[in-house]
Formats: C-alpha cells, structure tokens, sequence
C-alpha cells in the first residue's frame, strides 16, 4: 500500500471539479458567518472550498490534494499553476481573475498544504490584458488604441532589466 490516502467516502473519479453537497456541515443555512465554506468542489485529485473574507468581503477558494499523508496526516504538498488556473476555471469561471499572496513573513499562516486564491471583482491594474503572442486588435475595448503590441517578457529581458541602475 501507497504513502498517500484518501476519503473514501466522498471519492469522486472525473478529473474535472465537481460541486458536493454541504450536508457535511453542522448547520448549512448559517452559510459563511463563522468561516463556513459557501460551496464545494472535489475532482479524484483536488478540494476546493469557497470562503468569503469577513474583513475585506473578498472571495477566497482554498484548494488541496484529496491525498493525505498517512505518516504526518498533512495533504500531500504540490499543486502546479496548471492545476490552480484549472480548478479556477471549472468553479468560478473562465473570465475570472484571481491572484494568489504572499504575505510579509510575519502574517504568514502555514497550517496546511493549502493553496488560496483570492477571487477579484474586477480585473486588476497589473497582468497581462492581451494573449502571449497574439496581435492586438482594434475592436477590443481594453487596449489603448495606437499603442504597438508588446509581447510578454522573458526570463532573459526581466534580467537585463533588473541590471541596469
């Protein structure tokens, strides 16, 4: 037998996130006043959990392996950026943007191998607006108009860059 186990109860077999039921909770109408998920995915590999954010009223999806270490009981550790844009898409759409923080070292909270993401209401003043390596078009509202396209920077221009003084 593996290293890695899981609930078998709530197993689910797509690859995809599938919304679960809420009835594992104590009391489901008192939704999210005491830190209570709003909504709940499962695929065979991954959890997600919808939280809102009492003091700033934003949306958090947590996000962890189904898998548990049966030696430490912590969820196995490694979720890739592919996994995490995934998992966004499939529970809070594909035109949402989300980030992920981190904190200064003193407000980090390291309880688990839990990724969050927070979910923003409107796109944010930084990341990319236009698709790596497509042109710009003009019949897309969020492009200024007569501004040439620039392509995303590369490991290598990011370096130059950050030579200069």
């Amino acid at each position: 037998m593996g290293r890695w186990v899981e609930n078998e109860k709530n197993r689910v077999k797509s690859r995809h996130m599938v919304e679960q039921s809420m009835d594992w909770l104590d009391d489901v109408e008192i939704g999210d006043s005491d830190g209570r998920p709003l909504r709940c995915w499962r695929s065979r590999d991954y959890s997600a959990m919808l939280f809102r954010d009492q003091a700033s009223g934003l949306l958090r999806l947590a996000i962890t392996r189904v898998q548990i270490d049966k030696y430490t009981l912590e969820y196995r550790d490694g979720i890739s950026w592919d996994a995490l844009q995934q998992i966004k898409n499939e529970t809070m759409g594909p035109d949402v943007w989300a980030v992920e923080c981190y904190p200064p070292q003193h407000l980090v909270q390291n309880v688990a191998n839990m990724r969050h993401l927070w979910i923003l209401e409107e796109p944010p003043a930084f990341g990319w607006k236009i698709p790596t390596g497509e042109p710009e078009t003009t019949d897309d509202a969020d492009i200024t108009e007569g501004e040439p396209y620039r392509p995303a920077a590369s490991t290598q221009q990011v370096f130059y860059y950050e030579g200069e003084s």
